[in-house]
């Protein structure tokens, strides 16, 4: 991630869009310290966003870099370092845009990589859950289920959201 000697900081001016954060803007980026501490007794919110590469859509840029510019980049605001946002790749060697912002986040030096340095951890999902359903059991129609019981990408998802939980701890 980014490091560097804390310095004194200056409060990040909101506007009403994103900040562009393909240039470079080393006198915010200087400024931003990263906590001290990595513990997770530290954090005060966990965001857990599980992601799947999608053919020819950018869904994960956009969505993170809004999502970063909103969290504190002045040390002395009470939230900052205790959100915490957990990206698990679910796909792992097959999702490019996971693996971009991965390394703008450990080579970049725009603003996106060092307040990321400070609230992203991009995770790749350790294993599979097998699927629980008998392979020739058909999905149930949605519109007709007496048993309620789920179809395979509900019970699909589901596992993905046990695993997130089992690798921070909560499983």
């Amino acid at each position: 991630m980014f490091h560097h000697t804390p310095t004194p900081t200056t409060e990040w001016q909101h506007d009403k869009r994103p900040p562009d954060t393909t240039t470079t803007q080393p006198t915010l980026t200087r400024q931003l310290q990263q906590p001290t501490t990595t513990s997770n007794d530290r954090v005060w919110l966990t965001i857990g966003i599980p992601t799947i590469p999608r053919p020819g859509v950018d869904y994960l840029t956009p969505t993170l870099e809004t999502l970063v510019h909103e969290l504190p980049a002045d040390p002395s605001d009470p939230m900052y370092a205790n959100i915490r946002v957990v990206v698990m790749n679910n796909k792992p060697g097959q999702h490019e845009v996971f693996e971009g912002i991965r390394k703008r986040l450990l080579d970049g030096e725009d603003y996106f990589a060092a307040k990321g340095g400070v609230y992203l951890e991009l995770v790749d999902n350790p294993g599979t859950v097998a699927d629980p359903a008998p392979p020739d059991l058909p999905d149930p129609d949605d519109l007709n289920n007496p048993t309620d019981r789920p179809g395979r990408l509900y019970l699909w998802v589901g596992c993905i959201v046990w695993r997130l939980q089992c690798w921070w701890g909560w499983g």
